[in-house]
């Protein structure tokens, strides 16, 4: 399913929803949600290596991807 980034931006309001992994790889949604949310209360993170600097390039925090499993510290080390 699909959310869209208005909702995901309604759904950052919420005190109990901190932040959003973006699995679908859609730097412009990323964006959209990050210059209409407060990375303090709001934390976007990519879902995937290859979307990784591109998110990061227009305000994602960081990424959640599944190499993490293998190699945790280089992960750790690039937070």
């Amino acid at each position: 399913m699909d959310t869209t980034q208005e909702t995901i931006v309604k759904l950052a309001t919420h005190p109990n929803i901190v932040g959003i992994k973006c699995t679908d790889g859609n730097v412009g949604k990323a964006a959209y949600v990050c210059a209409n949310t407060d990375p303090a209360q709001f934390t976007v993170m990519s879902g995937s290596a290859d979307a990784f600097v591109p998110f990061l390039s227009v305000g994602a925090q960081g990424c959640i991807p599944g190499f993490g499993n293998v190699a945790p510290r280089i992960l750790c080390e690039l937070f």
